[in-house]
C-alpha cells in the first residue's frame, strides 16, 4: 500500500512524498524498530531473511537504528516501492524508474517511462509487476524483464498517487488536475471505476485489503487536509474526516483497521470503525508507514527517518538522511529484510537513501589499560554493533606505542613505551558503523615507569649561609623517597608528595671542610627500589 505526501519546493514546484509497503509478507518491521520492542514491553524478534539473502541479526549492546547509504539520482526524486520477494527497489525519477539491488545497494537499471516524472510507484509482489504514476498515465512494468508492458492513459495530466489491492487485482490512481480517483483492473489494464473529489485533490492513497476500503489523503480548495474513506469496488465515499493541516500522508494497519495520518500539524490516528481522531505526535512529518506486527510507524520527518510507537508517538530510533526540508521524502519498507528507502529532494541534488537496519556501535572493552616503560605491552579494544564498527582514537600516545585498527570491530594498542614515558595518557576511543549514534569512550592508558633518582650525587653547602638542595626522582606512579643516614647538625631532610625532597642546611664555620654521606631510596612498586648515595660537602664561605 502507498501513502504519499507533497510539499512545496524552493522553486515553487510541489514535490511528491510517498510511503509504500509491499502487501506480500507484510508484518516484519525494519529491524531497527523490531529491536526496540523492548521499549514497548514486548520481546524483540529477529527480522526474517529472504531466501538466498543476508539475514538481519538484532544483537549488540548499542541502540537499534540504520546505517545509511545514499545514491544520487538523475533528477526528480519521486515515489519508491520495494518488492520483498526479489529484494529490488523501484524509484520514480524524471522520465525513468531506477532499479536498486538491495544486496549491493547499487542502481542496476533505468527503465524509461512516459513523459514526466515517476510521481509514485507500487509493486504487486505476487505478480512481479510494477505500477508507476506518471504524466497522464499509469505505466505497467514487468519485474522480470524491466520492460514497460502497458501504459494506461488517464484523462487528466499528472497522476500523483497510486496504490493497489493484489487480492482483488485493482490499482487505484489519483490525479491532481481533474481531482479524480480511478480504479484499474490489473487483468485488463482498463479503468473500471471513477470518482470525483470535487474541489479537493488526493495526493496520498492507502488500501486496507481486509475491509476493501480505500483511504485518500486530500488537500481541499481551502488549503486544509481531509481523509476520505471509499468503497474499494465502487469508489463510493463512505466517510470524511477533516484536518487543520494540509497534504496529509496516510497509511493503514489492516490488522486493526487504524488509519495513520501525517500532516503539517502533527501525526494522528483514526479509528477505522468510529473514525475518532487522536493526535499522537506534534512532529511535522511527510510519509508514514505502519508495521502491524511490531506496533510501530516509520515516518519521514525533517531530514530524517524516524521509527515511532504507533500508540503514543514516542520516537524509538532516528536516522539522518540527506534531504532538503521535507521535499521528496518517499519511504518504502522491505518487510523481509527490514531495509527502508527514502527519496530526498535536495537543494541541488536528488537522492535515494538505503537505510539498512542495524545496531549502533558500543565500545565493549575496558576504559583503561596499563603498560610498563621498557616492556612490550598490548591491549585489544573491542566494539559491538551491526554492521561491524570501525574503531579509531584521538589523543597523544606515549613514544613507542601505536594504535592499529584490527578486524571484527577491534583495534590494538601495542608497543614498548620509551624510557621516561611514564604517566597517564587520556584518549578518546570511537566506534563508528554508520548507525546513529556513534560510540565514544574516555580511555586512560597508564604507563608505569620504574623509579630513578635524577638529581646530582653531591650537594655543596657553605658555612654561614642557609641553602637548599632538591632531590628529584622520576617514575610513575610518583616514587616515594626515604632518607637513611646521619645528617649533619643544622640540616633537615623533608620529603614531598610529588616525588621530590628538600635538603636544607645552615652549616656553621666549624663544619667547613667536612663531608657527610647519606642514602636516599626511591620506590613506587614498579621493579626494584633505587638507592643513591648523596655526599654533602660543606665549604668555608
Amino acid at each position: 500500500m502507498t501513502s504519499r505526501g507533497w510539499f512545496p519546493g524552493d522553486d515553487g514546484v510541489w514535490c511528491p512524498m510517498s510511503v509504500t509497503i509491499g502487501l506480500a509478507g507484510r508484518g516484519v518491521l525494519a529491524a531497527a524498530a523490531v529491536a526496540c520492542l523492548a521499549c514497548l514491553g514486548a520481546a524483540a524478534p529477529a527480522a526474517a531473511s529472504r531466501a538466498g539473502g543476508p539475514k538481519v541479526m538484532i544483537t549488540g549492546s548499542g541502540h537499534p537504528g540504520y546505517s545509511v547509504t545514499t545514491l544520487k539520482l538523475a533528477g526528480g526524486a519521486g515515489g519508491v516501492a520495494v518488492d520483498p520477494k526479489t529484494g529490488l527497489a523501484y524509484v520514480g525519477t524524471l522520465g525513468h524508474v531506477d532499479v536498486i539491488e538491495e544486496a549491493t545497494g547499487t542502481i542496476t537499471d533505468q527503465i524509461s517511462i512516459g513523459a514526466g516524472p515517476g510521481f509514485d510507484v507500487a509493486v504487486d509482489a505476487a505478480a512481479d509487476t510494477v505500477y508507476v504514476a506518471t504524466h497522464g498515465a499509469v505505466d505497467v512494468i514487468d519485474g522480470a524483464t524491466n520492460a514497460v508492458t502497458a501504459s494506461i492513459s488517464l484523462p487528466n495530466e499528472d497522476v500523483v498517487a497510486i496504490t493497489l489491492d493484489p487480492s482483488t487485482g485493482t490499482v487505484y490512481a489519483a490525479d491532481d488536475q481533474g481531482n479524480d480517483i480511478v480504479a484499474i483492473s490489473t487483468k485488463s489494464n482498463t479503468v473500471v471505476a471513477t470518482t470525483s473529489l470535487g474541489t479537493g485533490a488526493a495526493f496520498h492513497l492507502a488500501m486496507n485489503p481486509h475491509t476493501d476500503i480505500l483511504y485518500a489523503g486530500l488537500t481541499t480548495s481551502s488549503g486544509h487536509g481531509a481523509v476520505w474513506a471509499l468503497d474499494g469496488s465502487t469508489l463510493a465515499v463512505d466517510h470524511k474526516v477533516s484536518f487543520s493541516g494540509s497534504f496529509p500522508g496516510i497509511d493503514v494497519n489492516p490488522a486493526t483497521g487504524t488509519i495513520y495520518v501525517t500532516d503539517q500539524s502533527g501525526i494522528y490516528t483514526i479509528n477505522g470503525s468510529a473514525y475518532a481522531v487522536s493526535k499522537i505526535s506534534a512532529a511535522v512529518a511527510a510519509g508514514v508507514a505502519v508495521d502491524s506486527a511490531s506496533g510501530t510507524l516509520i515516518v519521514g520527518e525533517n531530514s530524517s527517518v524516524d521509527v515511532l510507537n504507533d500508540t503514543n508517538g514516542k520516537v524509538i530510533t532516528t536516522a539522518p538522511v540527506l534531504a532538503y526540508d521535507l521535499n521528496g521524502h518517499g519511504i518504502a519498507l522491505d518487510t523481509v529484510s527490514g531495509i527502508v528507502y527514502a527519496t530526498n529532494r535536495g537543494a541541488t541534488t536528488d537522492t535515494v537513501s538505503q537505510l539498512r537496519p542495524g545496531i549502533s556501535p558500543a565500545v565493549t572493552s575496558g576504559a583503561a589499560a596499563t603498560f610498563t616503560a621498557g616492556r612490550a605491552g598490548t591491549f585489544t579494544i573491542a566494539s559491538s554493533g551491526t554492521p561491524t564498527a570501525t574503531v579509531a582514537f584521538k589523543g597523544k600516545l606515549p613514544a613507542g606505542v601505536s594504535f592499529k585498527p584490527g578486524s571484527s570491530g577491534t583495534a590494538v594498542l601495542a608497543g614498548t613505551p620509551a624510557a621516561r614515558s611514564g604517566g597517564q595518557y587520556k584518549l578518546t576511543v570511537t566506534a563508528v558503523n554508520g548507525v546513529f549514534p556513534a560510540a565514544s569512550q574516555a580511555f586512560t592508558l597508564t604507563v608505569r615507569q620504574a623509579p630513578s633518582i635524577a638529581s646530582p650525587r653531591r650537594a655543596v653547602f657553605h658555612s654561614g649561609r642557609r641553602s637548599r638542595f632538591s632531590v628529584i626522582s622520576r617514575g610513575f606512579p610518583v616514587p616515594r623517597l626515604r632518607e637513611k643516614g646521619r645528617l649533619p647538625h643544622h640540616f633537615t631532610f623533608r620529603v614531598h608528595s610529588n616525588g621530590t625532597a628538600t635538603l636544607t642546611g645552615d652549616p656553621v664555620a666549624s663544619q667547613a671542610g667536612k663531608r657527610y654521606v647519606i642514602k636516599i631510596t626511591a620506590m613506587n612498586g614498579v621493579g626494584r627500589a633505587v638507592t643513591q648515595s648523596l655526599t654533602i660537602v660543606i665549604r668555608a664561605r
